[in-house]
């Protein structure tokens, strides 16, 4: 995800509606995400769980052969 992930308010309730919702059947399916957060993003969202950010703003992971830099 390429930042200004969930605009506005972050609750819990906020984040079902703005994220969880949304892309239901890819997180059913098992399909993982990684974000980095963008100008209007909380900083606080990169502990959200299901961003893949383990709690760092700035992360680097790889995924087969391709490596992110964040």
């Amino acid at each position: 995800m390429l930042g200004d992930n969930v605009y506005g308010a972050i609750g819990p309730a906020d984040v079902q509606a703005k994220f969880e919702a949304p892309y239901k059947a890819l997180l059913d399916a098992g399909v993982g995400f990684h974000a980095v957060l963008g100008n209007h993003d909380n900083p606080n969202q990169r502990f959200y769980e299901l961003f893949n950010m383990g709690g760092e703003r700035y992360y680097t992971f790889r995924a087969s052969e391709a490596g992110f830099r964040n």
